[in-house]
């Protein structure tokens, strides 16, 4: 009869190890199936709800249909619009209605506003009055030449570092965002609106032969 140490039987006998590794492998399946439900419940398809609202001019104004301007702009977080609107005497001026509101107001010192557009952070509207682009702040009570521009004016998006985009109904061109004289370039960026992960979106006008 032979004895065998104990402490041999353990290192010989493979069982021990094999247990330790079903039950690591076990828990890491538990871990990463309780991370794909995670996920899973994270990314649930959201749904979307259709809202629908009048916008009325104030008394003594009313809209006029724009075929190459941007009469209408809603904001980047889809809480406001500014829109374009005309009193009797044919004077132009841009109002702001704010969806939580019932009633829209004037944007300050926009006398003249033919064309609206927001910035990209939603914080100044941009429109054009008198041949000149203006920058006023949504609750600023100035507003800032930006350039000078046509008075058609349909859309003003980030360009690189430091520059906006801007198109009217015949031509784009690169502004400083900081204001400064438009340098035209070749392409048409017909309404344009620029896309997540920096892209740009924009029509192409097929020329009748």
């Amino acid at each position: 009869l032979e004895l065998v140490p104990a402490r041999s039987s353990l290192a010989s006998d493979p069982q021990p190890s094999r247990r330790r590794l079903v039950a690591w492998v076990g828990a890491g399946a538990a871990l990463v199936a309780l991370l794909i439900s995670w996920v899973a419940g994270q990314r649930s398809p959201v749904s979307l709800k259709v809202a629908r609202f009048l916008v009325s001019p104030p008394k003594g104004y009313y809209l006029e249909a724009a075929g190459v301007r941007q009469s209408f702009a809603l904001s980047p977080d889809g809480e406001r619009i500014a829109f374009t609107a005309k009193d009797t005497s044919g004077a132009f001026r841009v109002f702001l209605r704010d969806f939580s509101e019932p009633e829209c107001r004037p944007v300050a010192d926009s006398e003249g506003g033919y064309s609206v557009v927001w910035s990209p952070d939603g914080q100044s509207l941009l429109f054009t009055s008198k041949g000149k682009l203006r920058r006023v702040g949504v609750n600023a009570s100035v507003s800032q030449v930006v350039s000078d521009f046509g008075p058609y004016f349909s859309s003003a998006i980030p360009f690189g570092s430091g520059r906006l985009l801007v198109s009217d109904h015949r031509s784009s061109g690169v502004i400083p965002s900081s204001g400064g004289p438009p340098h035209a370039i070749e392409q048409w960026y017909s309404w344009a609106q620029l896309l997540p992960g920096g892209g740009v979106l924009f029509a192409v006008v097929a020329e009748d032969a």
